[in-house]
């Protein structure tokens, strides 16, 4: 036996993905909801490489999180 919705609602849908690409070649995905986009700008902003040059540049976290 089967159950039907007798409303007719639409069936919940994933959230949109949140996409970024970073250097070396990498793909950085998350749904996207304020809370993720918080935690990645966060992650983000903390990784530097071996010289203390930022991995990610700011402005462009700014431009792809707003």
């Amino acid at each position: 036996m089967t159950q039907s919705d007798p409303h007719g609602s639409a069936p919940p849908r994933p959230p949109d993905i949140f996409q970024l690409f970073l250097p070396m070649g990498l793909w950085f995905e998350l749904p996207d909801t304020p809370a993720n986009r918080r935690g990645a700008m966060i992650l983000l902003r903390g990784l530097h490489r071996r010289d203390g040059w930022p991995w990610v540049i700011y402005e462009r976290l700014a431009q792809q999180l707003g």
